[in-house]
């Protein structure tokens, strides 16, 4: 398998977990704010917009940059399809912080 379908794969992957995650995580968060609360469900497009700049802030500090960063390299050395699951840790990683970490910059 070539090296450019296996890191085309690993953009969709990540694109796909990133954004599943963060609706999950963003569901969570809205479903069990009070109605009072600042987050609101219209924020998940702005969160899509900004998660590459929030994937260099967020993933060089706290780590799902360096996890898929590695699970790619890994894939793209072994060409194993198999090891983008080691991205898709990071994905997930991401997914699930990344509302907080939105709420957090929007309010600076």
């Amino acid at each position: 398998m070539g090296k450019r379908r296996l890191f085309m794969e690993w953009l969709v992957v990540m694109a796909f977990g990133t954004s599943l995650f963060t609706a999950i995580a963003l569901c969570w968060h809205v479903l069990n704010a009070g109605p009072d609360s600042y987050k609101t469900w219209s924020d998940y497009p702005l969160m899509l917009v900004l998660s590459p700049i929030g994937w260099l802030l967020f993933g060089l500090f706290f780590g799902p940059l360096w996890v898929s960063l590695c699970g790619l390299f890994l894939t793209l050395w072994k060409r194993d399809r198999r090891l983008l699951v080691i991205s898709s840790g990071g994905a997930i990683w991401f997914g699930v912080f990344w509302p907080e970490w939105f709420w957090a910059m929007m309010s600076v």
